[in-house]
């Protein structure tokens, strides 16, 4: 039987009150605002925050009343907080704090001791089993919400398609859903979760916690589905540092300690509101895990006082986060069940490098490989809304014609540009940034500042520095994101569901509305996520994180997967790198909480402003970017054009390739001279365009004695060799023969070496230039074979950062090295093989010839 009784006196006494009629009035002119301004989110974000202040200045928004970050915006007077007396505070605290660390003592002395035959009992269980124990702990007052998060799914339920209804305030049978949103029976009843969160609660202090257990209610205030916790003025509670029943969630006067006020605007106290709040979800969780032990170990002595104190054990860390790749899964699991991490500046560093690279090299591939080219702008094509049907079943006039067709083809060519060169600046900006960052705390908190206190202000610079990076990618974000809603509701999977207006005039605006195809229940919950994102309102209310999280189940469900075309996916892993930054940001407590509000230093102030118009200095006029009528001529029709690469190599074979390079070619000199007029022709993307690309050299007849195999490798050049314009002679084909670095040969076993023979293949006047596809499982499992650590992203991009063996090689492991997985369960086609070969070349060093089989034998 479950020894914690939900008790809706909280609700009742405690919390604010509503009301409805100003909430919904509220709602509407937000609505309103949304309405007018469509996808351009920074309007959207200046036009209500001029809501919010007139209503400022009617006297209908609080000033701030809490203290910690997530509560510290201003309370609309629909959440008016209940006021709270010490001694209420006292009567409601004290007896829960000791329970909670009543529970925590017995549940620490079972997991220290018991905790491996804990895991063997759990993994031994069927599903139903684990059901009936979860459901059995936790209680039926209400019962264990079913689904995963099951605050998102009742704001779903209160939506219908894409139209949400009003009044998405909860009543208390659904409260236990937004202040434990983790605890559900879908996940708990999966094998790691639980044993994520017995391990972590179990050995380590509640405090630890505290703070923690706030951050899942900003959604649920925020969207109007809990109220406010109550408001004590005058006085902190305080749970850093308090680590027994004695002192935990103790009450601190501000009369009597003069810096209790400063520690809750810097976030190191809580107020009592919010307190109380943290008390009430440890209390019902502990007993609830205490519960969990108690039935899994039936019959045995879960005191334990006289068993051995057992070593820390993997929490099936092996089975879960696979014994090639770290899951996204894995990794969303951990960051909700286990110890809050910590901010980790060198994963971020590596992420964001890697980033970069991946832009740099993107756009290199548009310059130097046709084929590329032409798919890349193909498929952006397809994602033109004009390929949606007409509210009356017609194909839309723009595209009803061959010429029409061909305008919208020039037109995706601009498109096609105005977003792969400034994503290389966008991605360098936030590298410098980056990269500043991690050389600052190093230097002035890492080395300098070690066992300082945690209440110990940064150092000035290094705050700057926090405070940029956040601003960039904040800026970003609100940029990227709804071009990548925009492109996800225009995929080509996405397309039958909406429908295009009828334009009433050749020149007028193309608008979209939903089509009369009902979508499925996966499709409708897609769209209802993209609904979300699309709104600056609901996107504040529900958190970028969950939207993402919501993203990632969709894609990783076998249905939804074909919902993320290549480029839609390319667009979400932008978009979950940026919210990624800014969550690692974020993790860096207790200085974080303080980040949401103004800095007092002015002059630190205009420096991150300086910094950031500098940034969109350049920025901006590469969005702008105007193209010649003929550049757009010619990025069409290299579409048209014949690149056999992938075919046996003979004379009608590479003057075909050496004509639609030079169509190429010919396209980026106008590009490039458009960019050098505009005065743009500076930064990473002219070190990226002014690379020489390789070329297809003269067709030469093969002599008698000449042997197809003897044919020379095209293999990209390492970085440091780069290769002139002009192809001699090259005897029985025309690719280059590129002197390649000597480096210490790699041994791997067949699995890997056929992988790495399809990404650097060897052409030949007999064979093609590709092999088969390459199993993307294959492709990791090369990878990590050689010695990569990997992790997946999101967005279907993955992060391969070299391990401790890659980097003792040598300084060109230093960096990581980031890839699209090309579908779930899908292969790595002969084009994108070729791409992979390429950039592993220009970032390794890598040829054919250092991969050869156990038995010795090369590619």
């Amino acid at each position: 039987m479950a020894r914690y009784d939900y008790s809706p006196e909280w609700e009742d006494e405690l919390e604010g009150n509503i009301d409805f009629e100003l909430y919904d009035g509220m709602n509407e002119e937000m609505q309103r605002i949304v309405d007018m301004v469509g996808d351009n989110a920074t309007l959207a974000h200046d036009l209500m925050s001029q809501a919010i202040q007139n209503k400022k200045d009617q006297g209908l928004v609080h000033p701030s009343t809490y203290s910690h970050g997530m509560f510290r915006e201003p309370v609309a007077a629909y959440q008016t907080p209940r006021k709270i007396t010490v001694d209420e505070v006292r009567k409601y605290a004290e007896p829960i704090v000791d329970r909670i660390w009543k529970n925590f003592y017995e549940l620490h002395q079972a997991v220290e001791h018991h905790e491996a035959y804990i895991q063997e009992r759990w993994e031994a269980k069927s599903e139903a089993e684990r059901r009936d124990i979860l459901s059995r702990a936790w209680g039926s007052s209400p019962p264990m919400a079913p689904e995963h998060r099951p605050d998102l799914t009742h704001l779903k339920h209160q939506c219908t398609g894409l139209v949400c209804n009003k009044g998405n305030n909860t009543n208390a049978s659904k409260r236990p859903y937004f202040l434990w949103h983790s605890i559900n029976l879908e996940d708990l009843c999966k094998t790691e979760p639980l044993l994520f969160l017995l391990n972590a609660r179990g050995r380590n202090l509640p405090s630890i916690f505290a703070f923690a257990e706030l951050e899942p209610l900003v959604f649920g205030i925020k969207s109007g589905s809990l109220r406010v916790p109550p408001f004590l003025d005058g006085w902190n509670m305080r749970f850093m540092g308090k680590d027994g029943p004695d002192t935990y969630g103790e009450l601190v006067s501000w009369e009597d300690d003069p810096d209790t006020r400063y520690r809750l605007q810097r976030g190191r106290d809580a107020s009592p509101g919010e307190g109380l709040w943290i008390l009430e979800i440890q209390d019902r969780l502990y007993q609830f895990l205490l519960e969990t032990c108690k039935i899994i170990l039936y019959g045995f002595d879960v005191d334990g006082e006289h068993s051995p104190t057992e070593p820390k054990p993997l929490v099936s860390i092996d089975k879960y986060k696979g014994d090639i790749a770290t899951s996204l899964e894995f990794s969303q699991y951990k960051s909700t069940y286990h110890v809050p991490a910590k901010f980790d500046i060198r994963r971020l560093q590596s992420i964001i490098n890697a980033k970069l690279s991946q832009a740099e090299d993107t756009l290199w591939a548009l310059r130097e490989d046709s084929a590329f080219f032409a798919h890349s702008l193909l498929e952006l094509y397809s994602h033109r809304p004009e390929h949606m049907l007409d509210v009356n079943g017609n194909i839309y006039p723009s595209v009803a014609t061959e010429d029409g067709r061909e305008e919208v083809l020039i037109s995706t060519v601009r498109s096609m540009l105005s977003y792969y060169i400034p994503i290389v600046e966008t991605w360098g900006s936030v590298c410098e940034l980056v990269n500043r960052l991690a050389s600052l705390k190093e230097e002035l908190l890492d080395q300098t500042r070690v066992g300082e206190a945690v209440e110990d202000d940064l150092p000035l610079d290094l705050e700057v520095a926090f405070r940029s990076l956040r601003h960039h990618l904040n800026h970003f974000l609100d940029e990227h994101l709804p071009a990548a809603n925009r492109w996800a509701r225009w995929s080509p999977p996405i397309q039958p569901l909406y429908r295009l207006n009828v334009p009433k005039t050749p020149d007028a605006r193309m608008t979209v509305t939903t089509g009369s195809t009902e979508p499925n229940p996966l499709e409708a919950v897609y769209l209802w996520v993209l609904h979300m994102m699309a709104d600056p309102r609901n996107l504040r209310d529900i958190g970028i994180n969950s939207c993402i999280q919501e993203i990632e189940r969709i894609a990783h469900d076998p249905e939804g997967r074909k919902f993320f075309t290549p480029f839609v996916a390319e667009q979400f892993s932008n978009v979950f790198v940026m919210a990624e930054g800014i969550r690692q940001i974020g993790l860096f407590q207790p200085w974080a909480a303080t980040f949401e509000t103004q800095m007092k230093d002015k002059k630190a102030c205009e420096q991150i402003s300086k910094e950031f118009r500098r940034t969109t200095g350049v920025l901006g006029p590469l969005y702008r970017l105007e193209l010649p009528s003929n550049a757009g001529k010619l990025g069409a029709m290299l579409t048209r054009m014949r690149y056999p690469i992938d075919e046996p190599l003979n004379k009608t074979n590479i003057e075909a390739m050496q004509a639609t390079e030079g169509t190429l070619d010919v396209f980026w000199d106008v590009v490039i001279s458009q960019l050098q007029k505009a005065g743009l022709w500076t930064g990473r993307v002219r070190d990226v365009l002014n690379r020489v690309p390789k070329r297809t050299g003269p067709w030469v007849e093969p002599s008698n004695k000449a042997s197809a195999d003897d044919a020379v490798v095209n293999i990209p050049e390492p970085a440091q060799h780069v290769l002139g314009n002009t192809a001699g002679d090259v005897g029985s084909h025309a690719l280059l023969n590129i002197e390649k670095q000597e480096s210490p040969p790699f041994k791997v076993d067949e699995r890997a070496r056929k992988v790495f023979a399809g990404l650097f293949h060897e052409a030949s006047a007999a064979m093609p230039r590709s092999p088969d596809e390459v199993p993307w499982d294959d492709f990791l499992y090369a990878m990590h074979h050689i010695g990569f650590e990997i992790e997946e992203l999101g967005g279907s991009n993955w992060h391969f950062n070299p391990g401790h063996l890659l980097v003792d090689r040598g300084q060109e492991y230093a960096r990581g090295i980031q890839f699209h997985e090309p579908g779930l369960g899908a292969k790595i086609t002969p084009l994108m093989a070729r791409m992979y070969g390429r950039r592993l070349a220009r970032t390794y060093g890598w040829y054919a010839e250092m991969f050869s089989g156990t038995s010795g034998t090369e590619l």
